[in-house]
């Protein structure tokens, strides 16, 4: 799917080979919430703030399925949101510049404004085994940066498949948004 020429609107079902989300424009942020700081992409010539207890690897390829051949810079999720919960290890939040959304073809895309910000959002569901894998990919462009897309990768694993008297708390989902799109909307 490529984002390069936004259509004047998008249909409320679009065809697969069509899905071109529009062109929205992010106003610049100059402040960053509490515990966040700037990551300068050097490669993709944007800066954008994350928390600053997400560690950062740079040129980490994306996992098979979601976005393949992609490369992008991993944020790992802290143990404050993996600890006690069902989250595994693995789930990260993938960020690349490209006008091109590579594995999420069967998902609708919708508009989403968030802080008074407009994104267009892909959601993808999997599971196998008693393991769920949700990816949220949240695009950004505009006249500075050109697109921008923010990967929500998060693996869980099904309660069942804990021991019994093991005490799991499903995790912080919408708390993990929240920071996917803190970050997409901070780009400049």
């Amino acid at each position: 799917i490529n984002i390069n020429t936004p259509p004047a609107e998008v249909p409320a079902k679009t065809d697969v080979t069509q899905k071109t989300p529009p062109l929205v424009n992010i106003p610049e942020i100059n402040k960053l919430p509490a515990n966040w700081i700037w990551y300068n992409d050097q490669e993709a010539n944007v800066s954008y703030g994350y928390p600053k207890d997400f560690t950062v690897q740079a040129k980490q390829k994306v996992p098979v399925g979601i976005m393949d051949d992609v490369t992008a810079t991993r944020f790992d999720i802290p143990d404050r949101f993996i600890t006690g919960t069902n989250l595994g290890t693995d789930s990260a939040i993938f960020v690349y510049k490209n006008c091109v959304i590579r594995g999420m073809e069967q998902s609708n895309p919708k508009l989403v404004t968030r802080d008074g910000k407009k994104f267009t959002e892909y959601t993808k569901f999997d599971g196998a085994a008693g393991n769920q894998y949700n990816t949220t990919l949240i695009s950004v462009r505009n006249d500075t940066t050109g697109c921008m897309n923010f990967v929500l990768y998060m693996h869980s694993v099904n309660a069942a498949n804990f021991a019994p008297g093991e005490v799991v708390t499903q995790f912080d989902r919408a708390g993990l948004a929240d920071i996917a799109y803190g970050m997409a909307g901070s780009v400049k």
